[in-house]
């Protein structure tokens, strides 16, 4: 998969792309996403894998993330050099209105890294997050956005967006799937989390066919998770 000029322009203007239903039902059973070669076309370069996480909203008990830039973090954190990473994230169950969805201010990456303070105790886990007088004003300038789609949709969106989202107080779960994808060249320098939050083997990720969901001789192969099952 790769994106036309009309995508790279809008990634460019708001800091985001939206693929609602990208992976089929099918692909869903097996899932292990490959966005890898839609990041690595906008960076210009091999990519590694900075983090790989779940965050599962679970049904009336999903938490509260604070207006943040997951860069602010990797930079403080982590001593990544510059917002040459993204994220790519797959929808594991239906994102609507009610469970929690991302929100984002569109053209908020076009700042760069913002002043953020440590939050400790708000959330499950601690972020760098941005003041409200600041979000106001970005919130004034590109307004909010809330991509919300079926399981198998997909985001990715640069490490400098502005985002956040609200606890879950719906009966429905809401799980998503992210890979934090940094430019070889720009790994982090700093080894203070452990290894399973900020990875430290800088290998090039290998893109796979766009078929490899559905291609048994490629999951077998190919796929760690196929060969873990």
């Amino acid at each position: 998969m790769k994106l036309n000029e009309q995508q790279l322009q809008d990634f460019d203007r708001n800091g985001y792309l939206f693929f609602p239903s990208l992976f089929s039902p099918a692909e869903m059973k097996v899932l292990l996403v490959d966005g890898r070669d839609l990041v690595q076309q906008v960076l210009g370069e091999q990519l590694y894998m900075h983090q790989f996480k779940i965050n599962g909203k679970a049904a009336f008990d999903g938490d509260v993330w604070q207006w943040h830039q997951d860069y602010g973090t990797w930079r403080a954190d982590d001593e990544m050099p510059e917002a040459r990473a993204m994220n790519v994230a797959v929808f594991l169950d239906e994102v609507n209105e009610f469970n929690g969805p991302l929100l984002f201010i569109p053209g908020s990456h076009k700042l760069g890294a913002l002043e953020a303070s440590h939050d400790l105790s708000t959330t499950s886990y601690p972020l760098w997050t941005i003041d409200n007088l600041t979000i106001e004003k970005l919130v004034a300038r590109g307004g909010i956005v809330a991509p919300r789609g079926p399981a198998g949709s997909m985001l990715m969106f640069h490490s400098c967006l502005v985002h956040g989202s609200s606890s879950n107080m719906s009966p429905w779960n809401r799980t998503i799937v992210y890979l934090s994808l940094c430019a070889v060249s720009n790994h982090i320098r700093r080894f203070k989390r452990p290894e399973y939050i900020a990875h430290r083997d800088f290998t090039p990720i290998t893109p796979l066919p766009d078929n490899c969901l559905l291609d048994e001789s490629v999951r077998i192969n190919e796929l760690p998770l196929a060969r873990a099952a």
